[in-house]
């Protein structure tokens, strides 16, 4: 660094505000605009409803409460009882459906419909404290991506559920992910000069964003698929953060969900594909030591991404033969199921190699960690389909595991091959590499430009 430049700001002014400040300025105040329809979901979600007691059929009800909390009715020997209610109808002409009616928020039960709400911001009030030591940590970018994957994931993830204490544990998860680390970012990298109107007009868009959330709600009377669209929306911030990479990360971050996912479910798939689960799981892990010991050469002679798709392609047409055979053939299906889990293992540990290689050193561990989270999310997805699928038919779980292969190994088509390629160390060093490749080299270099790159290496610590 230029020795007259003595602190961060005097860099910053020096600088000036370019392309790569604007991109974290607005990727802020897109994020602004996402939290309003989770942190103020309850609004919709759980809102107080008009409910009507439903007594059982087979009683003779004489009275309903007026509060529809209770009803009396009188026995076949001729006494009169008090029972509380545990059906209700709910009123639907502005909400078609709602957390309140889904799991019936009333009598005595309204407290829960605060604590859904309240829940987020108790989450909130506990990582706030620790948030700063998070960052200083492990680094602003780390904490970014992390807690947005968790946000993003808890919000899509709510919409399927049908537990109301994990639905409050995800909101606490999702308040306590809810950080601040991205703001702080923008305004670090912020000129001193500018620093009072980014920092409020970032903010602009919460209002947006709660104009938004009135509006798409509706549109929207269904809680779950609301509360699905507003969530997915905070997929779009993720590109952003990897200006160079993205196309790399999105593409690993999908391989590692549907790997993890495919190979944790046949894994815990064997009560359907057999019917010894004991010598399943033995087998099962006999197919690895092939897979993580053939897999080396082949990387050597081959490439990371050709073996890469292969495998997944072959894993999937394994699994998916499974779900057109009859379960009867157990030889058959062993010998798939057995192909399909030493595929997707060789598989799972060149995305490793592949990932490494990838990443620019500067983000490699930010990277790892990304893909870590979406893995984590795909091994959590597994056992939902194996079980809950696998109830209703023992063939759905292997032609959805055979399916999403297929996907991924289409998705791997378009990274980049790494053998004998270098470690990129840098973001800009792995651009100059594919303009240099594609001979067209951009003109960088003077002492701005390494100014910048160790501006943005300062921010990424």
């Amino acid at each position: 660094m230029s020795g007259k430049l003595t602190n961060f700001d005097d860099l910053l002014k020096q600088l000036g505000t370019g392309k790569w400040n604007l991109l974290y300025f607005i990727t802020t105040s897109v994020w602004f605009g996402f939290i309003p329809p989770q942190a103020l979901s309850g609004a919709y979600l759980t809102p107080p409803l008009n409910a009507t007691c439903i007594p059982p059929t087979n009683t003779n009800v004489t009275h309903v409460a007026k509060d529809s909390c209770s009803y009396q009715y009188v026995t076949p020997e001729g006494t009169v009882r008090k029972e509380p209610c545990t059906q209700w109808d709910f009123d639907t002409s502005i909400y078609s459906s709602s957390i309140t009616s889904d799991f019936g928020l009333v009598c005595g039960k309204e407290y829960l419909r605060a604590t859904y709400t309240g829940i987020f911001m108790m989450g909130s009030f506990i990582s706030a404290p620790i948030g700063g030591y998070l960052a200083d940590r492990f680094g602003r970018w780390v904490v970014v991506v992390v807690t947005l994957a968790v946000f993003t994931a808890g919000g899509v993830i709510v919409s399927f559920l049908h537990n109301l204490p994990l639905i409050l544990f995800i909101r606490f998860v999702m308040g306590a992910a809810n950080l601040a680390t991205l703001y702080i970012l923008a305004m670090e990298v912020c000129e001193t000069r500018l620093r009072a109107v980014v920092g409020i007009l970032t903010a602009l868009p919460w209002a947006l964003g709660t104009m938004a959330w009135g509006g798409i709600a509706y549109l929207l009377r269904d809680w779950r698929t609301l509360q699905l669209v507003v969530s997915l929306p905070n997929l779009l911030l993720f590109p952003a953060l990897w200006p160079g990479v993205r196309r790399s990360i999105i593409i690993m971050a999908i391989d590692f969900f549907i790997v993890s996912m495919v190979f944790y479910g046949l894994s815990l798939n064997g009560s359907n594909l057999s019917a010894d689960p004991y010598l399943y799981m033995v087998l099962g892990g006999l197919m690895e030591v092939p897979a993580y010991t053939l897999t080396a050469p082949i990387l050597n002679r081959f490439g990371r991404k050709i073996p890469t798709v292969i495998g997944y392609f072959i894993s999937g047409v394994s699994i998916l033969a499974l779900a057109f055979i009859p379960m009867d053939l157990t030889w058959a299906v062993m010998t798939l199921a057995m192909v399909g889990k030493m595929c997707i293992s060789a598989v799972y540990q060149t995305l490793f190699v592949y990932l490494t290689e990838l990443m620019p050193t500067e983000v490699r561990i930010q990277g790892m960690g990304l893909v870590k989270v979406t893995s984590r999310i795909g091994s959590m997805t597994s056992p939902f389909i194996t079980d809950f699928m696998g109830q209703m038919s023992s063939w759905l779980p292997s032609l959805v595991f055979g399916g999403i292969s297929m996907v991924a190994g289409v998705a791997t088509l378009w990274a980049r091959e790494t053998r004998k390629s270098p470690l990129p160390d840098t973001i800009s060093s792995l651009q100059q590499r594919r303009d240099n490749n594609s001979n067209d080299r951009l003109a960088e270099g003077g002492s701005q430009g390494q100014e910048a790159e160790e501006l943005k290496n300062a921010c990424k610590a």
